[in-house]
């Protein structure tokens, strides 16, 4: 029997930290307000480079070198981070470029796949 397990077999080993930022602006006096942090959750997923091939076969500029994708099923919000911790400890930043497909099945939850791009 298929059970509602999600794909947690594949998951990343290692901690990864969603932080959702609030973009600085400047208000209607000139006066600069700087990005602040609104919140910060682990989130579980699996995370995958993108090929040499795919950058090759892609449309200029779509991926880049190092770019990488995460799969999720977090929904997570464009433009913001991702903080890495890589097998070696140490820890990295990322942006979420945008979603790239939410595969939607019967039996699991909605897989969500995320274009990166370390900072």
């Amino acid at each position: 029997m298929t059970t509602t397990d999600d794909f947690s077999e594949f998951d990343y080993p290692y901690p990864i930290l969603h932080v959702c930022i609030e973009p600085g602006y400047t208000d209607e006096d000139g006066t600069r307000i700087p990005a602040r942090v609104i919140s910060s959750t682990a989130v579980a997923g699996h995370l995958q480079d993108v090929s040499a091939r795919e950058i090759l076969r892609a449309p200029e500029g779509m991926y880049l070198s190092g770019d990488r994708r995460f799969h999720t099923s977090t929904p997570l919000a464009e433009d913001s981070l991702l903080k890495i911790t890589e097998p070696n400890g140490d820890v990295t930043s990322w942006t979420i470029v945008g979603c790239e497909s939410a595969v939607h099945t019967l039996f699991f939850p909605v897989r969500y796949t995320y274009l990166i791009r370390r900072q």
